[in-house]
């Protein structure tokens, strides 16, 4: 036995010795100095290089892309409720694609959109109030003025002109009073019986909608069924309440009629013109009466509660458009509210960006959508473009925008398309060791749409 390893040893340090030499030969021995004549003879090119034809063209390879695509994601996560489309349908820009569960957003959506409507009547209450407060100070201001003509008329003596002028301020007051009055009943009459009609039919379709979401959770109630199916029950009920609620309280408002703001101003209106036309009247008789000393202290007297009249009207002018202003905040802040829960029930909607055709969708109803994540493809392949990534340094310096190429599908190899070179990279790439630029073409529509086409098929572009 041991000749036998004696034999394999030796085998064993010839292929060791002889491998080392050649080792060496061929990787660390030094290389003799050759001179390599330049020729003009063309040479083969590496795999990732374009070839030049015989015709002075420079051919390389592409892969046709639609001229705009995108991978569609959600925003926020949730459950998919309903896929709207199918792979390979037509769709237009805005069109849903993709909607989440939003059965909690539109409850909060419907309740937010009740607090503006009740934020807004408060405001339209306290703008009432506040001209109701402006009238009366203004009611005030005439008060006094006509305290102060009644003081003066009792410390003068009537002319014939004074006279004529009161009498005229009298009748005009008299038709402001008429005018005034004719607005107050309009307030008064409060809105329309087609507008209540109307009201009340709103509430009818809303009890209408509720009825059978009730009677389907009251039996999901008796059955003591709980899990999902009773949550999305509950939550269609309540928004189905919501709306009842809504519809509820826009027929007792038309039905109370005007509010008691523009009450008090409509009233207000006439107040002023009566206070109006009795301080002329007052002037007038006191100018006729002739002035006596008691008359001259009650128009002093008069002054002073005019003025206190007046200090009170400030001070609820003051009030009412510091009501005006909080009330507003809560318009303000109600709007800010509504949009930001319609802008969130926006978020599981999936929408289009662009028209074109759906390329894929990788999910199905029921599943969980994560944020972020490309769910849908989604191109415009009405315009197809190649893009080329193997143009080296050497010929792409002879290319130029708007130059004219021949493209040749692989998988239609008798048909050519003419296009044009639409853009040319600015910054190089590598592969494999050369200096490439990415090339994009635009293929003539009319050709390209007489051949079935697709997303990612390879072609050869030919270069003048």
């Amino acid at each position: 036995m041991n000749w036998k390893r004696n034999i394999i040893t030796i085998v064993v340090l010839t292929l060791l010795v002889g491998g080392g030499y050649w080792a060496y030969l061929e990787f660390l021995a030094p290389r003799p100095m050759t001179t390599t004549a330049v020729t003009t003879t063309p040479t083969n090119q590496s795999a990732t290089q374009p070839a030049r034809t015989n015709q002075g063209r420079i051919t390389a390879e592409g892969i046709i892309e639609p001229q705009q695509y995108a991978a569609l994601a959600f925003q926020s996560g949730g459950e998919v409720a309903d896929i709207l489309v199918r792979e390979g349908d037509l769709v237009a820009a805005g069109n849903v694609l993709i909607r989440l569960d939003t059965a909690d957003l539109d409850v909060a959506v419907t309740q937010a959109e009740a607090r503006l409507v009740q934020a807004e009547a408060n405001l339209a209450a306290a703008a009432a109030g506040l001209l109701a407060a402006e009238a009366a100070l203004q009611a005030a201001e005439i008060g006094i003025r006509a305290a102060e003509v009644q003081l003066e008329l009792a410390l003068s003596t009537p002319l014939t002109v004074e006279i004529a002028i009161l009498e005229g301020q009298i009748a005009i007051a008299n038709a402001r009073i008429n005018q005034a009055a004719g607005q107050r009943d309009v307030v008064l009459d409060g809105p329309t019986a087609a507008q209540i009609q109307a009201a009340e039919a709103e509430l009818a379709a809303a009890i209408a909608a509720r009825r059978p979401i009730q009677d389907a959770y009251n039996q999901i109630q008796r059955l003591e069924i709980t899990g999902d199916e009773e949550e999305r029950l509950r939550v269609q009920y309540n928004a189905a309440v919501a709306r009842v609620n809504a519809a509820q309280a826009r027929v007792d408002e038309l039905r109370s009629g005007a509010a008691a703001g523009d009450r008090q101003a409509a009233v207000a209106g006439v107040q002023v013109a009566a206070a109006q036309r009795d301080a002329a009247q007052a002037e007038l008789d006191l100018l006729l009466a002739g002035s006596k000393p008691e008359q001259v202290r009650l128009a002093e007297i008069g002054i002073e509660q005019a003025e206190a009249a007046r200090d009170e009207a400030e001070l609820a002018v003051s009030q009412a458009e510091t009501a005006v202003t909080q009330t507003q905040a809560a318009v303000t802040q109600a709007e800010i509210a509504l949009a930001a829960a319609q802008t969130a029930r926006d978020r599981l909607l999936l929408t289009a960006p662009f028209d074109g055709r759906i390329g894929r969708i990788d999910i199905e109803v029921g599943e969980v959508a994560a944020p972020n994540l490309p769910l849908l493809t989604l191109a415009d392949s009405s315009q197809w473009l190649v893009k080329t990534t193997d143009l080296t340094e050497l010929d792409v310096v002879a290319l130029t925008n708007g130059q004219s190429a021949t493209v040749r599908v692989d998988a239609i190899p008798d048909e050519r398309i003419a296009a044009t070179i639409t853009d040319i990279g600015l910054v190089a790439g590598f592969t494999r060791g050369d200096v490439v630029y990415e090339v994009t073409v635009r293929l003539d529509q009319t050709e390209a749409a007489q051949l079935p086409l697709r997303w990612g098929m390879t072609v050869v572009v030919e270069f003048d």
